[in-house]
């Protein structure tokens, strides 16, 4: 094909595939406890289920079901887990520089994390052997463990409750196998479709973006190297088609649009799909759904219609179709306050992205939203959406968090949480510089407390406040761990607002180690800035938020090597994902947004899910012991 010839195709229709892994929390935990498939699951959240398998659904359970109402739905045949909790005790067992600490799987999952946000494998050079050697035993320590050893840990974690008191909830393991996926992936499509014909963007946590445009429009490549015929003949028999009139699982193949090049360009992106979801599974046993279609947001909203383990196809002429059948709320960017506006300017019975299209204009959308946001609303209705797929390789966090949320607590009692969030940030930016050869200059310290305002101490008497300390740069971990304990306290003692609700601690600024020279000598090192003066002590300047609710830590945003950002938002706003589109838009940098967006979401669904758990608990838990079994069975 011509070079003229390809860019115009590119032009007209990208091809865009969306791989999504199935309920990929507790998918984890199957894949960790050796179970099948078929057994229904939840992992909780102190009394709240964070995450349900396609297998507990049938009994009617969702998201935010206690355990009692999961073992009632699923008449004791749902099995309910509990999300990993860091406890103090942990902690203290790891200030130690024993490797084999119970801080171990945090530290190497934190690590795999730091991998994963780089884009798991690095593509463009050949010295990452070892990291991925590290990654793969890393995981394989915590996921492919002996099965007597699998069956034992089921026998003591099933049905087991936690409580807010013990620690402080982490999410650790599963970006451990977040990063190990991707890795997966990313090897899959070098060896398959090339290392030059693919962009790859990691969306969050269980999602990613391909744009496999310029591979499916050249028929001189074949589709996908290994097994072709086999994934040909599976990829085309197993496709969902959407739209279809005949079956719900149809042939693609169909000769009469074998002369439309964008319809043969889209079956080549059903093989690459179905490549990637066999390659994954082969290897991890993971299960994964996939989109294909023309651009971002068509090709989330098909994949849909693959789940679970499946995939499925939109085609352009679908799309009208697709977008007026797709709730609103159901569209990326549509789910918060802009698909709140949105809906706001239509009658109540219309709540379709087709009903934006039919009924409302660009300048009634631009009145209400703005002109940014109002041509984005309008394109998306429509079906689209000229968002890039943007590679992942090289984004870095720009933060480091830790929060815990907690009851009223003043000073004395802030001992214990301030020790677990210290330390876990002390570890995490630990393993973050030895792999990426930065340390942050400053913690941030978010504190939640109330004013007494309304007589008892509710949420509307809740004020968050922020302050920014040094970040030790002592040379030994202990003494590092020691001093940003003791710092914390001391800025906390002189704002003397207490009782305090909830702590969070975010390592930020970071600048880059010296090429030379060990990490404890880089953290001993004093590195002079233009922000020294103002850091170096604990000169520390609150941030007044107008919000009477709690807040999660400040977004941790991420940026390339060429852009740092000048901006940053709240957790709370970034996972809503309902910013306007700058007037001046860097692809760079909306990517580097979005990145540590997806890793923010996890943290504010967690602090969202502990902050509510006070209604089951109270400020303490239940009393007694922390680690009990309920007394009602509730599966397995």
């Amino acid at each position: 094909m011509s070079t003229s010839r390809q860019r115009k195709r590119i032009r007209d229709g990208r091809i865009i595939l969306l791989l999504d892994l199935d309920c990929f929390y507790a998918q984890c935990e199957t894949i960790r406890l050796g179970l099948d498939h078929s057994v229904p699951l939840c992992l909780l959240q102190w009394n709240s289920a964070l995450a349900v398998n396609y297998p507990a659904r049938a009994f009617g359970i969702k998201r935010g079901d206690g355990i009692d109402e999961i073992g009632k739905k699923s008449k004791g045949q749902c099995v309910a887990l509990h999300l990993p909790v860091i406890s103090v005790d942990d902690i203290a067992k790891s200030s130690t520089n024993d490797e084999q600490s119970a801080q171990a799987e945090v530290g190497a999952a934190a690590e795999a994390e730091t991998e994963a946000a780089q884009g798991s494998t690095d593509i463009t050079s050949n010295d990452g052997g070892d990291s991925s050697a590290d990654l793969v035993q890393s995981y394989n320590a915590v996921y492919n463990l002996p099965q007597h050893v699998r069956s034992e840990l089921f026998q003591n974690e099933r049905n087991v409750m936690r409580y807010p008191h013990e620690g402080k909830a982490s999410l650790e393991r599963y970006r451990l196998a977040s990063a190990r996926i991707f890795s997966i992936i990313t090897e899959a499509l070098l060896a398959n479709i090339g290392k030059n014909n693919f962009v790859l963007e990691r969306a969050s946590i269980d999602e990613i973006f391909l744009d496999v445009t310029e591979h499916c429009y050249d028929p001189e490549r074949p589709a996908w190297g290994t097994n072709l015929e086999e994934l040909t003949e599976t990829a085309h028999a197993y496709t969902v088609l959407y739209g279809s009139t005949e079956k719900n699982v149809a042939s693609i193949s169909g000769k009469s649009e074998d002369v439309d090049e964008e319809a043969v360009a889209l079956r080549r992106g059903c093989i690459v799909a179905r490549g990637v979801r066999k390659a994954v599974h082969d290897a991890l046993s993971f299960t994964l759904s996939a989109g294909i279609s023309i651009n971002k947001t068509v090709a989330k909203l098909g994949a849909s219609y693959g789940k679970p383990d499946g995939q499925a196809v939109v085609y352009p002429r679908s799309i009208p179709q697709l977008m007026n059948e797709t709730p609103i709320r159901k569209v990326r960017n549509m789910g918060g306050k802009v698909g709140r506006q949105v809906k706001a300017l239509m009658p109540d019975d219309e709540d379709k992205m087709g009903s934006i299209a039919r009924l409302l204009s660009l300048p009634e959308l631009s009145h209400k939203l703005g002109r940014e946001t109002a041509k984005r609303v309008f394109d998306v209705a429509r079906g689209i959406d000229n968002e890039p797929v943007l590679e992942t390789k090289g984004a870095l966090t720009k933060s480091i968090t830790a929060f815990k949320s907690f009851g009223a607590t003043y000073l004395d009692g802030l001992d214990k949480w301030t020790t677990l969030l210290a330390s876990d940030i002390v570890a995490r930016v630990e393993l973050d510089s030895k792999r990426n050869g930065r340390h942050p200059r400053s913690c941030n310290i978010q504190y939640t407390y109330s004013d007494g305002g309304g007589g008892g101490g509710g949420r509307s008497d809740r004020i968050s406040r922020s302050a920014r300390i040094a970040f030790p740069k002592a040379s030994d971990r202990r003494q590092r761990l020691e001093q940003l304990i003791a710092k914390v306290k001391e800025t906390l003692a002189k704002k003397d607002t207490f009782p305090v609700y909830r702590l969070g601690l975010s390592a930020i600024d970071f600048e880059a180690q010296s090429s030379t020279g060990a990490i404890d000598a880089f953290f001993s090192k004093q590195v002079a800035s233009p922000n020294t003066g103002r850091q170096q002590e604990a000169q520390v300047n609150d941030e007044k938020d107008s919000s009477t609710a709690p807040v999660s830590p400040p977004a941790a945003t991420a940026a390339t090597a060429s852009h740092s950002l000048t901006s940053s938002s709240s957790v709370q706003d970034m996972a809503n994902n309902d910013h306007d589109v700058p007037s001046c838009y860097d692809p760079d940098l909306e990517y580097a947004r979005k990145l540590q967006a997806s890793y923010d979401k996890e943290e504010a669904m967690l602090s969202t899910l502990d902050r509510s758990s006070k209604h089951h608990f109270g400020s303490t838990g239940s009393g007694g012991s922390g680690r009990q079994r309920s007394n009602k069975k509730s599966g397995g």
